[in-house]
């Protein structure tokens, strides 16, 4: 059996070494692409009843204030932020950071309100908020954390002014969308399915069982950032409603396209120098 020529050793060779040249590129690529995929930060409240503070082990807090002694807990394995027996209260629920956040996210949870038949009309409803015009240890209401750097998705149940009650979005403490109407009766209860939306480029969207309620508000002024934290507040003043959340998912959405293009590019070169 004769022998390879030195020649076609080492073309041989230079084969071997392109195609591990080209399997590592696209080891790496996979390994970029897999690490720009989206984070999640998911919450269930299966918790013991009674829960609050930082008790959910995630770097979460549930943190409350008001006339009573009440305070936000899990209940049922939902977190109850405000309960209609109980006046003046005011509760958060704020959860950790997410990674990429800045790049835009999705939010779905599980909504559900019910107020007293007979008294005072329900109040005062709850706030959706991502920012850094707070802190873990912030504690707010409907119209949530105002200050710079904010948004916000409300629900308010209370008529202060003709427009002050319904569902609005607001860009640092100021309302951008207003749509009026009573989005809770007296003695009437509600449960949705909440799936609302920030992108950097579309800007806020919201929906209630899949149906649109304002689609790409814009949020001029707003810049995110991945150390923002996200947050619940709701509030009872004279007039009271329970309102629980559950299942809640937030799911940051980047874009890996550039990635990818880089890893490719670089793969090239690779190659380009090995020839």
């Amino acid at each position: 059996m004769s022998l390879s020529s030195p020649k076609t050793y080492i073309d041989m060779k230079f084969v071997q070494l392109k195609s591990a040249s080209v399997i590592f590129g696209c080891l790496l690529i996979s390994s970029l692409v897999t690490d720009s995929y989206s984070a999640v930060y998911s919450q269930t409240f299966t918790a013991a009843d009674g829960t609050t503070g930082a008790g959910l082990g995630d770097s979460s807090s549930i943190n409350g204030a008001g006339d009573g002694g009440y305070i936000p807990a899990v209940r049922g394995n939902v977190l109850e932020l405000t309960n209609a027996a109980n006046t003046g209260t005011t509760a958060s629920f704020i959860t950790p950071s997410v990674s990429n956040s800045s790049l835009g996210f999705t939010v779905t949870f599980d909504l559900f309100m019910q107020d007293t038949l007979g008294g005072n009309p329900p109040a005062d409803g709850f706030s959706f908020n991502y920012g850094n015009s707070f802190t873990t240890a912030a504690i707010f209401g409907e119209e949530g954390p105002g200050g710079t750097n904010s948004i916000s998705w409300v629900v308010d149940t209370w008529v202060n002014t003709p427009t002050d009650q319904g569902i609005r979005s607001k860009v640092n403490g100021a309302d951008v969308f207003v749509q009026s109407f009573a989005p809770l009766a007296d003695g009437a209860s509600l449960s949705s399915a909440v799936s609302l939306t920030w992108s950097p480029v579309d800007g806020m969207s919201l929906s209630l069982n899949g149906t649109p309620i304002f689609t790409n508000q814009p949020a001029a002024g707003f810049t995110g950032g991945d150390d923002y934290l996200f947050g619940f507040g709701a509030r009872t003043g004279g007039a009271t409603e329970t309102v629980t959340i559950d299942n809640l998912v937030i799911t940051t959405v980047p874009e890996p396209t550039g990635v990818i293009f880089a890893g490719l590019g670089g793969l090239a070169v690779l190659l380009r120098r090995r020839r």
